[in-house]
C-alpha cells in the first residue's frame, strides 16, 4: 500500500472528533407548556441523548457519518497498490515465431510460453492502454494494429503459430518503432529465446526495448548444412555433403538415414561428442558418394530424440544434367578452355572476336577481352570487358589491385576463395541497378551477376592472364559455377538453394494462368501464373512443395539449415549494436490508485445515511 498524499490523513484526527463533538452538544430548545407528553415520547428521548457530557449511546447516524468521513479522507490521501502492468500506454509485443521457438522445454514449447506471457500482458492492460502484436519470422507479420480491444488481441495471439524459418528481428523492431513513433509511453517487448545474430544499431524513435527470455536448456542435435555437388567425371553423378551439430552437454548416438523419393538408400550410425565448452557445440561431417544422376528429392533424416525436431530433416532437389552448349569468344586462353572442359556436360566451341557474328543456339556465350556490339541470344559472361548486357558499367583501368571483399554464400561463390588474389590490371566499374556485386577490389566491382528481362549475365572485371587466378584451385570451380548459374532454368537449381522464407521461382508453361501449390502440411494455395516464371513466397514451412497445373507438375524442397536456430541455448541478453539488453520478466510493477472507488463508497454510504435519517423522522 502506498499513499501519494499521506498528509491528508491528518484530517482523520481533526474531522472525527468534530463529528463526535456535535453528538455531545445539548440542543437549545424553546420551552412550550403542553397538557401532556404522552404523544411526545420520541422528543423526550432526544433530550436525554443530547444532555451535555452524557455518555454516547449507540447511534447508527453517527457510525455512518464516521464511515463517510473516513472514506473521503482516505480518498484525499490517494492510496495505491502495486500490480503488474505493461510499463507503457502504447506497447508493441514482438513474438519470435522462428524455428528455435518450437524447442521443447519443461512444459510445452518456448512459443507456447511466449504466447502465454503475451496473453498475460493483455490481461494487465488498463484503460487507455493500446497494444500492437507482431510475429517475427523470416518476414514480419502484423497480427494486430494498435488497439485497446483485449478480445481482438487474445484472438490474434491464440491464432499465431511458429514457422520453420530464422528470425529477422531487425525488420520487426523497425516496424514496431515506426508504428510506435513518438507516442508517449511507447514500449517494445521482444519475446524470444535470443537465437539470432546481433543486430546493428537501430533507431527505435524513443521507444524503449525490453527483452523477455524463454528457454531453460539446450538439448538439441540437428542438420545445420547440406549441399549437393556434381562430380566431375564422365559418368556424372552427385556427392552429398552433410554437417550435423550437437549443442547438448551429453554425448548423442543415433542413425543418419538417406532417402530418395521416400526409398531408403543408405543408413549409417552417427555419434556426436558432448558440446565443446569453448564453441558450445560438437560437429561431424558426412559425405554420401556416387549418387546416380536421376530426378527426384533426396532427404536426409537424423534419428536422434531431442527438443527440436524441425532441424532433424533436410532435402535436396536433384535433376538429370543436360549438356550445355558454350561459345568462347577469345584470342586464346588455354587456362580458361581447360577449366571449362573439366565438366563433361559442357560442349565448348571457340571463335575469335573477328569471327563472332551473334551466333545463336548457345546456352552461354563468354566474351574474353572483347566487347560485342550486338550479343547473340542466351546468357552472357564478360571477362575483362563490358558490354550491352553486362550487369556493370565499365569506366577505366587500374594497376595492382586485390580483392577486398567477396560474397561467401552465393552459389556462384561455392567452394571459391578469392582472398589474396593478385591482379596486375583490373577494370573500374559500377554495377547497374539490376546487377548484384559478388566481389570488389579497389576500383569497384570485381565480380557481378544480373538478370533482366529473363536474360542472365555475369562479369569478371580483370584479365585472367594478368592475374594469378588461373594458378589457383578455385579457378575451374568458379567458372563451372558461373556457367551452371547462367544456364540454369528457374526452378531447376540442384542442391539446397531454397531456405524457409525465401521466394520460390516456378517455371510453368506459358498457357497456364494459375497453378496450385500444395504445402508440406497438405494445404493448397492457388497462385496466378503470368509468363514462364511464377513466384511463390509462402515457404515458411520446411518440406516438399508440389506445384501443379494442367499437364504440369513440379516439386521443390524447402529447408531450415540454420546454425542460429539449431543453437537452442537461451540467451540472457541481446545486442542492438553495442548496446546490450538484458532479459526481463515481461512486466513491471506499477502503483494503481483506487481513490475513485473510495469516493464512490463514500457517496453510497451518504445515501444510506440520508435514508436512515429520514426514516427516523
Amino acid at each position: 500500500m502506498k499513499f501519494f498524499s499521506p498528509w491528508s490523513l491528518m484530517w482523520l484526527g481533526l474531522l472525527i472528533p468534530v463529528i463526535v463533538f456535535f453528538y455531545l452538544l445539548k440542543l437549545k430548545r424553546k420551552e412550550v407548556t403542553v397538557s401532556s407528553v404522552l404523544l411526545w415520547n420520541h422528543l423526550v428521548k432526544d433530550v436525554q441523548a443530547n444532555a451535555p457530557f452524557q455518555k454516547l449511546r449507540r447511534n447508527l447516524l453517527l457510525l455512518l457519518q464516521l464511515i463517510i468521513a473516513a472514506f473521503a479522507i482516505f480518498a484525499l490521501s490517494r492510496p495505491a497498490f502495486y500490480a503488474s502492468a505493461l510499463g507503457g500506454s502504447h506497447v508493441v509485443v514482438i513474438l519470435d515465431g522462428s524455428a528455435s521457438m518450437q524447442s521443447k522445454d519443461a512444459q510445452g514449447t518456448r512459443f507456447d510460453a511466449a504466447r502465454a506471457t503475451a496473453l498475460k500482458m493483455v490481461n494487465d492492460m488498463h484503460g487507455g492502454d493500446q497494444m500492437m502484436v507482431l510475429l517475427a519470422t523470416q518476414r514480419t507479420h502484423r497480427l494486430t494494429a494498435f488497439t485497446g480491444d483485449q478480445n481482438e488481441l487474445r484472438r490474434a495471439i491464440n491464432a499465431s503459430r511458429p514457422r520453420d524459418t530464422g528470425t529477422n528481428l531487425r525488420d520487426a523492431i523497425l516496424l514496431a518503432a515506426s508504428a510506435a513513433g513518438q507516442r508517449q509511453g511507447s514500449q517494445i517487448y521482444v519475446l524470444s529465446d535470443g537465437a539470432f545474430e546481433g543486430l546493428d544499431d537501430l533507431d527505435t524513435r524513443g521507444s524503449a526495448v525490453q527483452f523477455v527470455k524463454f528457454g531453460e536448456r539446450s538439448e538439441n542435435t540437428g542438420i545445420v548444412a547440406m549441399d549437393v555437388r556434381r562430380m566431375f567425371r564422365d559418368e556424372g553423378g552427385y556427392q552429398l555433403f552433410l554437417a550435423v551439430r550437437n549443442y547438448s552437454d551429453q554425448k548423442k548416438r543415433g542413425t543418419l538415414e538417406f532417402y530418395r523419393d521416400d526409398a531408403l538408400i543408405d543408413a549409417r550410425p552417427v555419434e556426436l561428442p558432448a558440446a565443446d565448452k569453448t564453441n558450445g557445440f560438437s560437429e561431424k561431417a558426412e559425405v554420401l558418394q556416387n549418387l546416380p544422376e536421376l530426378d527426384g528429392i533426396l532427404r536426409a533424416r537424423l534419428d536422434i530424440a531431442d527438443d527440436l525436431p524441425a532441424d532433424n530433416e533436410a532435402y535436396a532437389q536433384l535433376s538429370v544434367r543436360r549438356d550445355l552448349k558454350v561459345l568462347l569468344v577469345t584470342e586464346g586462353n588455354l587456362y580458361l578452355e581447360k577449366a571449362l572442359n573439366v565438366d563433361p556436360h559442357v560442349k565448348l566451341s571457340r571463335v575469335s572476336p573477328s569471327g563472332y557474328a551473334s551466333q545463336a543456339d548457345f546456352d552461354v556465350t563468354i566474351f574474353e577481352g572483347f566487347t560485342p556490339k550486338r550479343p547473340g541470344p542466351g546468357a552472357h559472361l564478360y571477362i575483362g570487358c563490358g558490354g550491352p548486357t553486362a550487369p556493370v558499367d565499365v569506366k577505366n583501368t587500374i594497376a595492382n589491385a586485390s580483392i577486398m571483399d567477396y560474397d561467401r554464400v552465393h552459389p556462384v561463390m561455392r567452394y571459391v576463395k578469392l582472398s589474396q588474389l593478385q591482379l596486375q590490371e583490373a577494370l573500374t566499374a559500377t554495377k547497374k541497378p539490376w546487377g548484384v556485386a559478388l566481389a570488389e577490389h579497389e576500383g569497384g566491382v570485381a565480380v557481378a551477376l544480373g538478370e533482366r528481362s529473363g536474360t542472365k549475365s555475369a562479369y569478371v572485371g580483370f584479365s585472367l592472364l594478368k592475374s594469378d587466378f588461373p594458378l589457383r584451385v578455385a579457378f575451374p570451380i568458379f567458372f563451372n559455377n558461373v556457367v551452371q548459374w547462367l544456364a540454369a532454368r528457374p526452378g531447376r537449381t540442384e542442391g539446397l538453394q531454397l531456405r524457409a522464407g525465401q521466394v520460390a521461382t516456378i517455371e510453368a508453361p506459358v498457357e497456364l494462368t494459375e497453378i496450385k501449390v500444395t504445402t508440406p502440411d497438405g494445404k493448397q494455395q492457388r497462385v496466378p501464373s503470368e509468363g514462364r516464371v511464377t513466384y511463390f513466397g509462402e515457404t515458411e514451412q520446411r518440406g516438399i512443395y508440389m506445384a501443379e497445373g494442367k499437364g504440369f507438375k513440379h516439386e521443390f524442397a524447402v529447408n531450415l539449415l540454420s546454425r542460429d536456430e539449431s543453437d537452442t541455448r537461451p540467451k540472457d541478453r541481446i545486442k542492438l549494436g553495442n548496446r546490450p539488453i538484458f532479459a526481463g520478466t515481461g512486466s513491471v510493477k506499477t502503483a494503481r490508485e483506487f481513490w475513485r472507488w473510495l469516493l464512490l463508497a463514500a457517496v453510497l454510504v451518504l445515501a444510506l445515511e440520508w435514508w436512515v435519517y429520514h426514516r427516523r423522522i
